[in-house]
């Protein structure tokens, strides 16, 4: 009786030990992936009825940041005449973001108007995919029936 106690006392004791939790320390869940300071680069979009990929006009300084606490921004640049990247100044684009399911994000934005102090809130839930810790594609909703839609932008890890 007392070999079988200790022989299960060590088997408890070994069950222990294998369930660990060294087991990958550098691997994010889901919900911390997001977070970060993410920049555009492509989009697969539809013109008058041909998908085409393209990469992101001023990707380089356009930025989306996600926050911890469950906020983020979007810091977006156009492109001017003279192709240099101005930085969108009409409105202040920034919200909330909250994880509802794998890969499902409930995304609130409010749209500040620089001039108006108006402010429009816009509720959508998109899916969002993750490829390793460095990128990140957003899915768009779509009308098939416009010429001209936005499926997905895919982004890349900066911070």
């Amino acid at each position: 009786m007392k070999k079988l106690n200790l022989l299960l006392t060590i088997l408890i004791g070994l069950s222990i030990l294998s369930c660990s939790s060294d087991d990958n320390d550098n691997t994010q869940t889901e919900t911390e992936l997001i977070i970060g300071i993410w920049k555009p680069v492509s989009e697969l979009q539809v013109v008058d009825g041909v998908q085409e990929t393209d990469s992101y006009t001023c990707g380089e300084v356009t930025t989306f940041t996600f926050l911890q606490n469950g906020n983020y921004t979007f810091t977006s640049f156009q492109q001017d005449d003279n192709n240099d990247c101005i930085e969108q100044n009409e409105y202040i684009i920034s919200g909330t973001w909250e994880k509802l399911q794998a890969n499902q994000y409930k995304l609130t934005t409010n749209f500040e108007n620089i001039n108006t102090s108006e402010i429009q809130t816009e509720i959508e839930t998109k899916e969002i995919t993750f490829s390793g810790n460095n990128s990140m594609t957003i899915f768009n909703d779509f009308d098939p029936s416009d010429d001209f839609y936005n499926i997905s932008v895919t982004f890349e890890r900066i911070e």
